[in-house]
């Protein structure tokens, strides 16, 4: 089924993609993807070497350059904030950056961004969330929330999309899986715990791959003649190749729409937030 998806959505590769690029210390391009020339609207041959600085408000470009300065340690790496990019012809757009520091022979080489509409955080909604929306959410989780609270409040953000129950992430160490939180919904027939894993969940990160059970059945809660059949779906957490965790949730009503939003939000989880870890 997830190769289904991604297949039938190769075509829209726009709506879900987000621009990204990477600049040196200084804040001088040295990698731009398709999507970033677009927007700059510029070819890479000439944004190679120019100054980030050159397109943002002169604003954006102080609250980054101060970011510079402060994150050149791998424990505190991450940092989401609002850019405001200015074209030629004096229109501004407001995104969300998510920026990572990355790393060579250990020493700090270059920052990684990552744009994505912005969006304004909000209550549970009765709609069902756009998915850049509910990246866009998440990436404020990673400047405003740290450790344990962090993880609760991505698992509970996770329970905003009217179709699951349940929520929870885990950290694969010494060969076990580790829940780092869980969240779930108050509702007849299922219970709230997500610490019990098995052979099939270690499966998922050993093999990088994703796992739906359409017949999951969590245990009924007291006074209940049988438990509610739900699906159950995990997506491998993944960065650079490596996957250093699970993403599990629990759904009482599944679609392609759902499976889209869950694939994209571990994938972007996977990336951003594995830096996280030792905080927890």
């Amino acid at each position: 089924m997830l190769n289904s998806i991604i297949d039938r959505r190769a075509a829209e590769s726009e709506i879900v993609r987000c621009p990204v690029f990477k600049i040196d210390l200084k804040g001088r391009f040295v990698y731009v993807d398709d999507m970033t020339e677009r927007l700059l609207g510029r070819p890479q041959d000439m944004l190679f070497g120019r100054s980030l600085g050159n397109f943002l408000s002169e604003k954006s470009w102080s609250t980054l350059s101060a970011i510079f300065q402060r994150y050149r340690h791998y424990e505190t790496s991450f940092e989401a904030l609002e850019l405001e990019f200015v074209s030629p012809d004096s229109e501004k757009q407001s995104l969300t950056a998510v920026i990572s520091l990355n790393f060579i022979a250990g020493n700090p080489a270059n920052y990684q961004i990552v744009l994505i509409p912005a969006a304004k955080s909000g209550g549970a909604s009765s709609e069902f969330p756009t998915s850049e929306r509910l990246i866009a959410r998440l990436a404020e989780v990673v400047s405003s929330e740290t450790g344990n609270r962090m993880w609760k409040k991505l698992a509970e953000m996770m329970l905003e999309l009217d179709e699951v129950c349940q929520a929870g992430f885990y950290h694969y160490h010494e060969k076990s899986l580790k829940l780092l939180s869980g969240a779930y919904k108050e509702i007849p027939g299922i219970t709230g715990e997500m610490s019990e894993v098995s052979d099939t969940h270690l499966e998922v990160v050993l093999n990088s791959h994703s796992f739906v059970n359409t017949e999951y059945s969590p245990s009924a809660e007291s006074g209940e003649n049988s438990a509610k059949i739900c699906t159950e779906i995990c997506y491998p957490l993944i960065h650079a190749d490596v996957c250093w965790g699970m993403a599990r949730f629990i759904v009482d009503k599944d679609s392609i729409d759902l499976e889209e939003s869950l694939l994209l939000a571990s994938r972007f989880i996977g990336n951003v937030f594995m830096g996280c870890l030792k905080e927890s």
